[in-house]
């Protein structure tokens, strides 16, 4: 016993050495071996497994705990119900969502039928089968999962519970995937205040609500909602530096979010917090992920300050011709020179420089993704840079069709960099995995536990 506990130990914390051929054979008949502790400890393997990125090994191992977890105690098993969790988690992740939805709804079904409707391990698996509609489009069945557990937590739990203001956050976000604005901004000023009474103004909930909150004030439109939402943001980015640092993931996300609300009425500033958030990056990322050489900016913007913006033109197509002829269209000086042009085009009038600075950013975001990666600094930077530039292209001519599209394309480009900025300071994986396991994806950020929610 003492041997095969070792055993798991380590397997729980040297992902690489449970990896191997020898090991993974071992553990497949230590979990078949029908002894109760060490299937919980397989278990808690598998779930170190997937926190940490191995997915291909965590699955299998999910797989098989949960076939012997089920003949041994039942399908109604709690161990089983969270080992099955879990496995809906990572398909989820994988994008497998027709998998990760059939075994949520089962793992629900089962727990509500064990526990009852308040228990809250009913609600933790009903609220991440809602996040799971959600994500596929189901905003209806979405809200109405939300809503049952918010009922649920707000009488179980209070209104003040950090599960239950997760819930409403999410459910507020589902109010706005459905245009239903007024109403998740009402949702997020309670949540918000809830937050700051319980939590305290530099609380992650508290940050995060106010964030939230700045997103639907911005999205609003009007002047008034448009300043609350910069203030918030504002306050939100001073206060997660001083807490959290300059660099965190949470601040640049934060510092993001105010630099595309401020994209309309104040480019200058939105394309210098941008400047300040890539720069943060590089001095983290690994050299595999940086930008290149400093951009021409510095230079450019003294010719331009001093009269000569035809000359700034010249020379940054000079740049970028030089560069494409020697080191080729996708590298990333070339990149970054082709930003730079793109960014020069957009402070001159006219039509025809607009649409050639639009085309252009849309080529350098594109080719930055499939050349670079979608996690390198100069891609983070190229999609902002276009979701800055699509809302800047709404004229007053615009129909709200065309709004409405616009605005949804830049918000799908911006929360896609914000995303990354937690993986960009990563260095690239390099696991040395057997055969079996080459299908290996890179580690996710969501910890895979039975409460997510």
């Amino acid at each position: 016993h003492n041997i095969v506990a070792r055993f798991w130990e380590r397997a729980s914390g040297d992902n690489q050495w449970i990896c191997s051929p020898a090991q993974i054979a071992l553990g497949k008949v230590l979990i078949m071996s029908g002894q109760s502790e060490w299937l919980a400890d397989a278990h808690r393997a598998a779930v170190s497994l997937h926190e940490k990125g191995y997915k291909t090994a965590a699955m299998e191992l999910y797989r098989l705990c949960i076939e012997e977890l089920e003949k041994a105690h039942g399908a109604e098993n709690q161990c089983a119900l969270q080992a099955q969790n879990n496995l809906a988690v990572l398909y989820e992740e994988c994008q497998q969502f027709q998998e990760a939805e059939k075994l949520h709804t089962e793992a629900c079904k089962k727990m509500e039928a064990q526990f009852g409707a308040e228990h809250g391990d009913v609600t933790s698996s009903k609220f991440n089968l809602a996040a799971l509609k959600a994500k596929m489009g189901s905003l209806e069945e979405s809200e109405a999962m939300y809503r049952n557990v918010l009922e649920v937590r707000e009488r179980t739990l209070g209104p003040q519970h950090a599960n239950t203001l997760r819930a409403k956050a999410n459910l507020a976000d589902v109010l706005r995937r459905q245009d239903r604005l007024e109403e998740a901004e009402a949702m997020l000023k309670n949540l918000v205040d809830q937050a700051h009474v319980s939590f305290g103004r530099d609380d992650a909930t508290t940050l995060k609500g106010r964030c939230q909150l700045a997103h639907i004030l911005a999205l609003q439109g009007d002047e008034t909602r448009h300043r609350q939402a910069e203030a918030h943001l504002r306050e939100v980015v001073s206060r997660r530096e001083q807490k959290l640092g300059p660099s965190h993931p949470e601040t640049l996300t934060a510092l993001g979010r105010l630099a595309f609300v401020l994209e309309c009425n104040n480019p200058r500033e939105a394309e210098q917090l941008n400047e300040q958030i890539w720069q943060r990056l590089d001095s983290l990322a690994p050299s595999e992920k940086r930008r290149g050489r400093a951009r021409q900016g510095g230079f450019s913007l003294s010719l331009a300050e001093l009269g000569e913006p035809e000359k700034e033109e010249t020379l940054v197509r000079q740049v970028v011709e030089r560069r494409s002829s020697t080191l080729g269209a996708t590298h990333p000086d070339t990149l970054s020179a082709r930003a730079e042009l793109a960014n020069i085009l957009a402070r001159k009038e006219g039509p025809e420089a607009a649409e050639e600075s639009l085309a252009l950013r849309r080529e350098v975001a594109n080719l930055s993704e499939t050349c670079l990666g979608p996690e390198h600094v100069e891609t983070l930077a190229a999609k902002a840079a276009l979701a800055g530039a699509i809302l800047r292209s709404l004229g007053p001519d615009a129909t709200p069709a065309d709004v409405k599209t616009a605005r949804a394309e830049a918000e799908e480009l911006h929360l896609k960099a914000t995303a990354r900025f937690k993986a960009a300071q990563a260095p690239l994986p390099t696991p040395a995995f057997p055969p079996a396991f080459a299908a290996y994806a890179p580690a996710s950020n969501k910890i895979a536990v039975l409460a997510q929610g």
